[in-house]
């Protein structure tokens, strides 16, 4: 019997899987019962477009929620050095595809 796995290797599953349906132009993302949307599905697939192209600049985000503050969102090298700070409008002008002040 395997083991479960954690969210993060379920989230990359996911991920990759998406990467994989964007390389082939022909590839349909197709909804079935008891699945997300076609159009949520096609989003997830444009977000995880944009998390490469930030990872290929050599930057990533992360979002840190704390039980007793406010979000928190940072600017990091891809190998989790802490860069920065950002603001909201700031990292989802980054995931849009503009380039970091």
């Amino acid at each position: 019997m395997s083991s479960p796995s954690s969210p993060d290797e379920n989230v990359n599953d996911v991920l990759l899987e998406i990467d994989e349906l964007l390389l082939h132009a022909d590839a349909r993302v197709i909804a079935e019962r008891g699945t997300p949307p076609a159009e949520l599905l096609t989003e997830i697939g444009a977000a995880a477009v944009r998390e490469r192209r930030l990872r290929d600049g050599g930057r990533q985000l992360r979002f840190y929620s704390p039980m007793d503050g406010p979000l928190r969102i940072e600017l990091c090298g891809v190998s989790g050095e802490h860069m920065r700070a950002c603001s909201t409008a700031e990292a989802f002008a980054l995931a849009c595809g503009e380039g970091a002040r």
